[in-house]
């Protein structure tokens, strides 16, 4: 396997330990991340995981060098994501896997007015104590939405290609599996105040659990488009089986459905 933007490698540890892979190679761009996680699988004894450092906007990857990509959340930092993915491309084997974890919302947040207008009205309606905002310490009545130019000096990476990012997977791999999970309402609304939910507390509960029953409900009916997926693609192969396309069966042997 390989890790594009492994960050300080949760995940990817994770799926060594589970015997997920035979060897995972794990790349980011921060050394201080890579440490961190060289560190976390010394502790734990894994040595089939391996960690280098480069440009996912400059990297070069070997031909037919991998079975699956996987990439958590950092497709979306990639301002040459053409490029990324024809690499990504190039570097899998027949019949293998990209596997995204992604922000597909609008490029650098430019969220629509009435998306912004849904989640002002939503905040009314909590209480104020849920609203206090761990940035400012001030009750929070809107998500304020940030110009590309503050983008652009905060972090120029941010959801830079996001909007392309569906897209582009699709000209190059066949999407076999994907799941929109929401956000489009929760990740502007809980933003700075969820650490003041308490599972602890059934009101606290209860009004997540409203919250995310009307996302779901504005997303299905087409109010609102899922901002976040998870996916599973397959590298295109120009053979398939006439009974049955080579997509579907590796998918039933990862336990995806089409």
């Amino acid at each position: 396997w390989l890790s594009l933007g492994c960050g300080t490698a949760g995940h990817e540890l994770l799926a060594v330990r589970l015997g997920l892979c035979a060897a995972m190679e794990a790349v980011d761009l921060s050394p201080v991340s890579l440490e961190i996680a060289r560190a976390a699988a010394a502790r734990e004894g894994l040595e089939n995981i391996t960690f280098r450092q480069d440009d996912l906007n400059r990297i070069v990857l070997p031909a037919g060098g991998f079975d699956v990509v996987l990439m958590n959340m950092s497709l979306h930092h990639v301002a040459k994501l053409e490029r990324l993915l024809d690499e990504v491309e190039r570097s899998l084997r027949p019949g293998g896997w990209l596997l995204l974890n992604e922000y597909v919302g609008p490029r650098q947040f430019q969220f629509p007015d009435a998306q912004l207008q849904i989640v002002a009205r939503l905040l009314a309606a909590l209480p104020e104590h849920l609203r206090r905002d761990s940035t400012s310490g001030e009750v929070k009545r809107e998500y304020v939405r940030r110009p590309p130019s503050w983008w652009n000096q905060a972090d120029p990476s941010e959801a830079i290609c996001s909007d392309r990012i569906l897209a582009e997977v699709g000209r190059r791999f066949d999407i076999v599996d994907r799941r929109d999970y929401g956000g489009a309402v929760l990740h502007l609304l809980l933003e700075h105040i969820v650490q003041n939910f308490e599972s602890s507390r059934q009101e606290d509960v209860v009004w997540i659990r409203a919250l995310g029953a009307i996302e779901a409900a504005l997303q299905e009916s087409g109010v609102v488009a899922s901002d976040f997926v998870l996916l599973g693609a397959c590298k295109r192969v120009e053979s398939c089986s006439r009974d049955e396309p080579w997509t579907r069966r590796v998918a039933r042997r990862l336990g995806f459905q089409r």
